[in-house]
């Protein structure tokens, strides 16, 4: 199995490998290098090896360098093509989460946290707020840090930045924002999960963060623009791959004064209920 397009794809597209496994497959996985980590902690019986992001058109003219790594296979495809076979009717798609923190990461993170001294007894919500900004795509479902302003407001929230280093300095300039910037320890995407297994909520755009809080199991929130990805589907609140995703869905392209509002709303409403305590590994 390889893993193609974005990262993001190949998160989604892993929730089919169980299904593999149940059939007694023996599987090896090319999947991006910054999955490595997660992939093989989550599926201890799959062969994971890395495959170099690029052009996979260029895969059919030459052997990719990962094939020499491992043993002659009998079967290939492309990960996402699994769903012909495996995805037929929404009763096919899982209910419960595929990937995990791994626990010596989790312990970690939660003291790379704990040094933040951040508030205690409110609800931590990590928070992703843009894709890629080198394209327009992707900057047609980002926010921008400013546009969080109105949920850090929220009383009895903290929010914490899941965004790469790139992105963290730009919240970083925003005043009044607080947002604790965990950046420096998150190298990739196992480091990731154990940094979002620590919070009560997450909220991010359409980008891979989404998919791996989907994939974890955690309770997401997910803005969208009106203009979707195919899999969110049209105007559902709910998600087929994730069921523990929520859908907040623009109406009028580029206006995401009421996605905000509507996210507000409800994490007002979600920070001043009455709940447990966290029930954090």
């Amino acid at each position: 199995m390889h893993g193609e397009q974005g990262i993001g794809d190949e998160i989604m597209y892993a929730s089919m490998l169980p299904d593999l496994l149940a059939r007694g497959a023996r599987i090896v996985l090319a999947c991006t290098p910054p999955l490595v980590a997660l992939m093989r902690d989550a599926f201890p019986a799959v062969q994971v090896v890395a495959h170099p992001r690029g052009n996979p058109a260029a895969w059919h003219t030459a052997l990719p360098e990962w094939t020499r790594q491992i043993a002659p296979v009998d079967w290939q495809c492309p990960l996402g093509s699994l769903a012909r076979w495996l995805r037929r009717n929404t009763a096919d798609f899982p209910r419960q989460p595929y990937l995990r923190a791994e626990p010596a990461r989790v312990d970690a993170m939660r003291q790379h946290l704990l040094a933040l001294r951040p508030a205690a007894g409110v609800l931590r919500v990590g928070i992703a707020w843009c894709g890629n900004l080198d394209n327009p795509h992707g900057r047609a479902k980002s926010l921008t840090p400013e546009q969080l302003l109105p949920l850090a407001q929220v009383p009895g929230v903290q929010l914490v930045g899941l965004q790469s280093r790139q992105y963290a300095a730009d919240a970083r300039r925003v005043p009044g924002l607080n947002l604790l910037d965990m950046s420096a320890h998150t190298d990739d995407f196992a480091d990731l999960a154990a940094l979002a297994s620590q919070m009560d909520l997450v909220i991010s755009i359409d980008s891979s963060y989404v998919h791996l809080c989907g994939a974890l199991g955690l309770p997401v929130w997910l803005p969208l623009r009106r203009n979707c990805d195919w899999r969110w589907g049209w105007r559902r609140a709910d998600c087929i791959w994730y069921p523990n995703l929520r859908l907040f869905h623009q109406h009028v392209d580029g206006e995401w004064q009421p996605v905000i509002d509507g996210l507000r709303t409800a994490l007002q409403q979600r920070a001043s209920a009455p709940s447990d305590p966290p029930s954090r590994p």
